[in-house]
This record gives C-alpha cells, sequence and structure tokens, in this order.
C-alpha cells in the first residue's frame, strides 16, 4: 500500500475544494430553474432537511454514537434552526423571487459580514490582509455586476434580493457563533 505524502494530501484536499466550489456554484442556477417550475420552495426546503438528517445517520453504519453533553443540545438546536431551517427558507424563497446572478452575487457578501460580525463581537480584528481579501473579493463581485449579461436579471425582486441578503446574514452568524461547534 502506498502511503499519501503531504503533497498527495494537498492535492487531494485542493481538489476536494475544487469539486465543492463547482458544486456550490451549480446551486444557485438549479434552485432558480427548479423553483420556477417544478417545486415550491418550501417543498424543496423539507427535501432538503430530510436528506440531510438521512445523510447525517449515514456515519452510524461503521461507528458507534457519542453522547451529547446537555448544555450542546441547546446549541446543537440553535444552529440547526438557524443554518438549517432558517437560511434554507430565505434562501429557497429569495431565490424563487429573483435572479440566480443577483442572488450570487448578493451572497458574496458573506465574508465581509463574517469578519464584520467577529470584529464586533471581539472575537477578531481586521488585518491587512483580511482587508486586501476582502476588497479582491468585493472587487471580483463589482465585476461581474459591471460585466455581467443584462439578460440574467429579467426577474430580479427586491424582496428575493433581501432574502438572499437575510441569507448570507444567517450563514455568517453559524459561521461566527457556531465555529467550535
Amino acid at each position: 500500500m502506498v502511503q499519501a505524502t503531504p503533497l498527495n494530501l494537498l492535492v487531494k484536499s485542493h481538489l476536494a475544494l475544487l469539486l465543492c466550489n463547482i458544486i456550490w456554484a451549480c446551486d444557485y442556477p438549479f434552485y432558480n430553474l427548479v423553483l420556477s417550475k417544478y417545486v415550491a420552495p418550501i417543498a424543496l426546503v423539507t427535501a432538503s432537511l430530510c436528506a440531510a438528517a438521512l445523510f447525517s445517520l449515514v456515519p452510524l453504519l461503521w461507528s458507534k454514537a457519542r453522547p451529547i453533553a446537555r448544555k450542546d443540545i441547546k446549541t446543537m438546536i440553535g444552529a440547526a434552526l438557524l443554518i438549517g431551517v432558517i437560511r434554507k427558507v430565505l434562501l429557497m424563497y429569495g431565490l424563487s423571487r429573483t435572479s440566480p446572478i443577483d442572488g450570487s452575487i448578493i451572497d458574496t457578501i458573506t465574508p465581509l459580514l463574517v469578519l464584520l460580525i467577529s470584529v464586533v463581537l471581539g472575537i477578531d480584528k481586521f488585518t491587512r490582509l483580511k482587508i486586501a481579501g476582502l476588497v479582491l473579493g468585493m472587487a471580483g463581485a463589482v465585476g461581474v455586476v459591471l460585466l455581467g449579461a443584462s439578460g440574467g436579471h429579467t426577474h430580479s425582486g427586491l424582496v428575493g434580493n433581501l432574502m438572499i441578503a437575510g441569507c448570507a446574514l444567517a450563514t455568517s452568524c453559524y459561521m461566527v457563533w457556531f465555529k467550535k461547534l
């Protein structure tokens, strides 16, 4: 058996991240297509949560469940409600009322919100590197807006855009508050 070298692990890790980003990039157009023609937003939220619940049980096939500390149960319920329910509901209803391009662009504020919430709560501090990364990311989003196709904004609506912004805020709060979970 060949032992994995650090380089092999690094390549595999980056390929896995690339695959995750490709799948993530397909989310908004896929959801927008499905929501506009085939499925109601609440049905997609319900199906998504049921699938996530079932998939979370898969590791129990090869390992024994560990007990959860009583104090962590409320935290886990809060995390599930925030990222599983609130975020998903805002995402699905928001995408049913806006274009996937606008939704994707609005969602790029998530890293900015994570940093802002972390700084406000005293968890993190602004650094030159973080500010440079945010500026570079926002410049990319602005570039997409300015150079993007105008046909992608055909059914964009303010309510949908606000729901996507709420989704980004819920995601950011989850990432900050439940980081240790």
